[in-house]
């Protein structure tokens, strides 16, 4: 069942954004914490608030005209700043970082890293840009006073406000290494994946393990906030004797650009091939190569095993236990809830999204279901 949905994955989200945005305008301004991750096809509403849906889930291609310029009345924006959004009751975490070569904003939570910023203005008080394409373009409107910035943001409709004070880079000390590391690609069709393969000391071959990020894009460190658990658990293990390949996922970092509808079948062919090189390697024991899965990757992991019947061991972490087709339904119902909605808005929540999940399923319905969300979210607008 959760594989139907995921593999119906583009038409499911964009129902399912709508429905969160409804509910988003329909409860109570109280800011909502992000959720735990969940399936590729759930990312969206587990950890985005309405008014920054697409920063989470879409980073667009380099601009022409990037951002130029970093002063304002004198005073140099240049440098990082980390605040947060407030909008529709909810907070985003945020970083700017103004150069003169061209400036970029993080969303952090959402893992959407580096994108650009547009129409950069500046005047003695104030400044203001753009991020994003139409229609999903998001403006910051704001001024600088001292080391502190704060101002006005908009994106489809919502308004919010925004503010932030000078921050830092996360500082990495890079330690000696006690083994070998090496910078590896290995292909899926005509796809490359780029990755970072450790290699312990002592006698080859080595067992293995191919680490699997959960959902979004993730780099081979599966980064957030500066924080890089993959490569946390890429030390310990390599240390522990155990070869450890991580690699970036589609359309991050050194790996080829994927596709929109690519699903977690799709992902499971790149493990496939990571476990595939692995095996042509000499210096890698082919009976002894294992999967770690975090989140989505706690459900791909298992369906390589099903699949190919060759890891030599699974490691999953924050999995899904139920169907898809539940765990829809049951995340929609605790976002909401956690943003203060009453039994009875949870109760239609948990209908409309219930119905949501039918239609993709099915394939029956899916035009009038989104055509009557569209009307709600725009009454509820």
């Amino acid at each position: 069942m959760a594989s139907i949905a995921l593999k119906r994955g583009t038409a499911l989200a964009a129902l399912i954004v709508l429905v969160a945005l409804i509910a988003a305008c329909a409860a109570p301004a109280t800011p909502v914490q992000p959720a735990t991750q969940a399936t590729e096809a759930t990312a969206a509403p587990a950890t985005q608030p309405p008014a920054t849906q697409a920063p989470a889930t879409e980073t667009p291609a380099a601009t022409e005209a990037p951002a130029s310029g970093t002063t304002t009345g004198g005073s140099s924006l240049e440098g990082i700043w980390e605040g947060t959004i407030k909008v529709a009751g909810q907070e985003l975490a945020t970083r700017f970082n103004f150069t003169a070569d061209g400036s970029t904003v993080d969303f952090p939570t959402q893992g959407a890293n580096g994108i650009e910023m547009e129409n950069f203005k500046a005047d003695a008080t104030s400044f203001s840009f753009s991020v994003l394409p139409a229609p999903q373009t998001a403006s910051f409107e704001g001024q600088l006073q001292g080391d502190e910035l704060s101002g006005k943001f908009t994106q489809a409709g919502f308004e919010g406000t925004f503010s932030a004070k000078r921050g830092s880079a996360p500082v990495v000390v890079a330690e000696p290494k006690e083994y070998k590391e090496e910078e590896v690609t290995f292909t899926n069709g005509d796809v490359t994946l780029a990755g970072t393969l450790s290699l312990p000391n002592g006698t080859a071959p080595y067992p293995a393990m191919v680490l699997i990020s959960g959902s979004g894009a993730q780099n081979r460190d599966e980064e957030i906030f500066g924080f890089k658990p993959f490569a946390i658990l890429a030390d310990e293990l390599t240390k522990a004797g155990i070869a450890v390949l991580r690699y970036d996922d589609r359309s991050i970092g050194g790996s080829s650009k994927g596709a929109a509808d690519d699903t977690s079948e799709t992902f499971a062919g790149d493990v496939r091939a990571a476990m595939e090189y692995l095996a042509t390697r000499g210096d890698i024991d082919a009976a002894k190569i294992g999967l770690l899965g975090h989140s989505e990757g706690g459900i791909i992991a298992p369906l390589v095993a099903v699949e190919t019947g060759k890891p030599a061991f699974l490691v999953l972490l924050a999995g899904s236990t139920i169907p898809g087709s539940e765990l829809l339904v049951e995340q929609a119902v605790a976002v909401a809830a956690s943003g203060g909605m009453g039994e009875a808005e949870l109760e239609r929540v948990r209908t409309q999204q219930q119905a949501v999940v039918d239609a993709v399923v099915t394939g029956e319905g899916v035009d009038e279901l989104r055509a009557d969300l569209v009307k709600q979210y725009r009454q509820a607008a």
